[in-house]
């Protein structure tokens, strides 16, 4: 009859379409794990990155702190230096005062 056939017409129709959205649902949840697994990646990237920057950041530090000690102890050889020179010069021109007056 003319509704039956209207009927399998129609639910043809429905198959066909509901077959078609599931194809586009199943794309579209394709591409959204896609999605998701290329941010996942992203974020693993940027904790790695964090990571590394902040390990880089501690080294950094310890040798800021390195190179200040190294500074403290150069200042220290230099100041030690200098103080021998005028006490050695001090000596040599008591020395030569001495003999300035030995040989008068």
């Amino acid at each position: 009859s003319n509704l039956e056939e209207e009927v399998n017409i129609g639910r043809n129709l429905f198959d066909e379409k509901l077959m078609e959205e599931k194809g586009i649902a199943r794309e579209a949840t394709a591409k959204l794990a896609k999605e998701v697994g290329k941010y996942e990646k992203e974020l693993g990237d940027l904790n790695m990155f964090i990571s590394r920057k902040t390990e880089l950041e501690g080294e950094l530090e310890d040798t800021k702190t390195e190179l200040l000690r190294e500074r403290k102890k150069h200042e220290q050889i230099i100041s030690e230096l200098e103080r021998k020179t005028v006490q050695e010069k001090e000596r040599l021109r008591k020395e030569m005062e001495n003999k300035i007056r030995e040989a008068k």
